[in-house]
């Protein structure tokens, strides 16, 4: 996630974002991976979403355990797309919160950061 990482300082600078941006960045990103989590674990039938919410709880502090634990219900392809996701919507959704206090020259310059990065992100296939 080091890319979404240097994304997100880009946009920062980019925004002129005035306070500690590795500390946002990080606090951003982690809520990214927990958003991703929760949704992986709410796209389980609800039989398995107990089990593996009772698994994780008693793993929280072992990030090994964790990865294991997610392996058993998931893919790494599944776990991929939806930690880009997360990433994709938590960055829209910082964006139009952000939008209405960018002067016109920090949006412009916004959105060619948004229009680069878009176009050096693999698509789906």
């Amino acid at each position: 996630m080091n890319d979404s990482k240097s994304i997100l300082l880009k946009i920062l600078d980019t925004i002129g974002y005035a306070d500690d941006k590795e500390a946002f960045a990080n606090k951003f990103l982690e809520n990214v991976h927990l958003q991703s989590l929760l949704n992986l674990i709410q796209s389980l039938p609800a039989d398995k979403q107990n089990e593996a919410k009772q698994k994780l709880t008693e793993n929280s502090n072992n990030p090994e355990e964790i990865a294991s634990v997610l392996k058993e219900y998931f893919s790494q392809s599944e776990m991929q797309q939806s930690l880009q996701k997360s990433a994709q919507d938590a960055v829209n959704n910082y964006i139009q919160s952000i939008n209405n206090s960018l002067s016109n020259e920090q949006r412009q310059n916004l959105i060619k950061v948004v229009e680069e990065v878009h176009q050096n992100t693999p698509q789906p296939v």
